[in-house]
């Protein structure tokens, strides 16, 4: 079974992430879509545990707030880029990309 570079879930009207994961099939390096849905906060990884994507784009969204340790976990260790554009972002806890940056 070969791996997908690409999981597209936008434009389908997620509202969270929370869950057991559900990127078995992403290759290593890859991107992952959930742009164009109704995320409004991001607080717990859920689906995207153990995805070892580059590039996550979370565009077009709801999102007002980033909690800490929402990137606090091995499976963010290959992301290269987060696009967050046109999204209402209020709220950064301190700490939310520390382990993103390579921080604690």
């Amino acid at each position: 079974m070969s791996s997908a570079k690409t999981v597209d879930l936008s434009h389908n009207a997620i509202t969270s992430l929370a869950g057991k994961s559900a990127s078995a099939g992403l290759a290593r390096g890859g991107t992952v879509d959930l742009s164009y849905n109704r995320l409004t906060a991001l607080k717990d990884p859920g689906v995207l545990n153990n995805a070892e994507s580059s590039h996550l784009n979370f565009s077009h969204n709801n999102i007002t707030d980033i909690q800490k340790g929402f990137f606090k976990t091995d499976s963010f260790a290959y992301l290269f880029s987060i696009d967050l554009s046109y999204n209402p972002l209020t709220n950064i806890s301190e700490g939310a990309f520390s382990s993103y940056w390579g921080g604690q």
